[in-house]
């Protein structure tokens, strides 16, 4: 499992066990209702994409507005970044960060 921090709280978050931490990732932002893990994948297809999913809201689906792509090489991750940023994925120009999330796992001892 993995533990998440954030707004004073701590949580439990095994998504981020499907991506791996050796891999070089981006947080794309202000993407439109209308983009899907695929057409995200998509757009940066040209950069050695491994994994891409836009985050959605558990309940009703709809997008958040931002999701993750992650890179074979990091190289191509940095590249992504600086030319990709501002462009257009479905309506909205998107914008691109580096994502902060460790996402090495957490082994809990068992208690003998």
């Amino acid at each position: 499992t993995v533990i998440r921090k954030g707004g004073g709280e701590q949580w439990e978050d095994n998504t981020l066990l499907d991506w791996d931490p050796t891999h070089f990732r981006l947080m794309v932002g202000n993407l439109a209702g209308e983009v899907t893990d695929d057409s995200l994948a998509k757009a940066f297809a040209s950069y050695g994409v491994s994994k891409a999913r836009v985050v959605r809201d558990k309940r009703t689906t709809k997008s958040k507005g931002f999701g993750f792509v992650s890179f074979f090489d990091g190289e191509q991750g940095f590249r992504a970044a600086r030319e990709m940023v501002g462009k257009y994925i479905g309506s909205h120009p998107v914008t691109i960060q580096r994502s902060k999330t460790d996402l090495r796992p957490v082994v809990q001892k068992n208690d003998r």
